[in-house]
């Protein structure tokens, strides 16, 4: 079996500020043998902190494909690239993880998926939210809540250097706007949380940043499930405080989350006066405050608290090594991305055409 993973990073962009450190923090499980990107100062950036050779410092990625050092690329370039390099790596022999989306079409991605599977190698979608340490508090919560029946997302992001520049603002490059980026994140969410989706209708507006991105800033999905549950799901690049809150109620429950915040609710309170009163005391809650007697599981802390925990990236790409290292199916294999990606198209078909698609 494979001792190591050597690693090689394509795309020395914003995000892989979280990626790099999240590889360096798996020890000796993997290691960064290669990196690769268009600007030079990012190359030089990066490559004297990893103290990486020369000959490890790559301009394009056609080159840094045929490094034989490295056995698994993780891609960190703007979308339009996502493709292109994908096939490359895999033609190479290479295992992938691709950042989301995972491609801008639903053709990209099945060239990307049926070219994994021809040349028998792991492709995975890169879904880091799903392992923040709240929202899996959550996901193992919702045998306590029971069947879902509704959910409400509110997810917004405001950086307009990043959003009104480069890809994120041209919707040929990134595929979309809002709902393909940082949105992606919400609707991964709440399917995984709730169940599938089998049908939505979307509202889209370019009001947020007074259309300076090709794509829409705002958008509002309404989601059936395939249980039966409604969900909406809020995206928006707008100005405002950022919010990644996840609300899910259940027969026997309801989840309120954020990276920061797991909160659990029963329907009832348990037991007699004096055990509500101590319950409450071990959850640092005042007595005073009626309105949280069903409150019954909560955690707290600042993403300081967290560390890098609170984004989920060192424990994905852990996940993912493991997967490698033992020749085990990846846990989220690219199939789970396409979904993702074929429910933001419908919901963008919806949004253009006023009427409910079918997922």
């Amino acid at each position: 079996m494979m001792q190591k993973v050597n690693v090689g990073v394509v795309g020395l962009g914003a995000i892989a500020r979280a990626h790099i450190p999240a590889l360096q923090s798996l020890g000796e499980k993997c290691q960064i043998v290669a990196i690769c990107d268009i600007s030079e100062a990012a190359v030089k950036l990066w490559g004297d902190q990893l103290k990486l050779p020369e000959d490890k410092r790559y301009r394009t990625y056609q080159e840094f494909i045929k490094d034989p050092a490295m056995n698994v690329v993780d891609i960190l370039t703007p979308n339009q690239f996502h493709r292109d390099i994908t096939l490359a790596a895999i033609e190479a022999g290479k295992h992938v993880i691709v950042e989301k989306p995972i491609a801008r079409t639903l053709q990209e991605a099945d060239a990307m998926i049926n070219a994994a599977k021809k040349n028998r190698v792991q492709l995975m979608s890169a879904h880091n939210r799903r392992y923040c340490r709240t929202f899996s508090l959550a996901k193992q919560a919702m045998a306590k809540v029971g069947e879902p029946y509704a959910a409400s997302c509110d997810w917004r992001f405001y950086n307009p250097y990043e959003v009104t520049r480069g890809f994120r603002a041209d919707k040929t490059l990134s595929g979309g706007g809002n709902l393909i980026d940082n949105g992606w994140h919400a609707v991964d969410l709440i399917r995984w949380l709730v169940g599938e989706v089998t049908e939505v209708f979307a509202y889209w507006s370019q009001k947020g940043l007074g259309g300076l991105s090709t794509g829409e800033d705002t958008i509002l999905c309404i989601f059936k499930h395939q249980n039966g549950a409604i969900s909406q799901v809020l995206n928006s690049w707008g100005p405002g405080p950022a919010r990644s809150d996840v609300t899910i109620y259940g027969l026997n429950g309801t989840v309120v989350v954020n990276p920061e915040t797991y909160r659990l609710y029963r329907p009832q309170p348990y037991g007699s006066e004096r055990e509500i009163l101590r319950r409450r005391r071990e959850l640092g809650l005042s007595e005073s405050t009626a309105h949280d007697v069903t409150l019954v599981e909560r955690l707290e802390a600042s993403p300081l608290d967290l560390g890098m925990g609170w984004a989920g990236f060192p424990e994905m790409l852990n996940a993912f090594m493991d997967a490698i290292l033992a020749k085990k199916q990846v846990p989220i294999p690219a199939t789970e991305g396409r979904r993702i990606l074929q429910i933001i198209l419908a919901a963008y078909e919806s949004a253009d055409k006023a009427k409910r698609v079918k997922v």
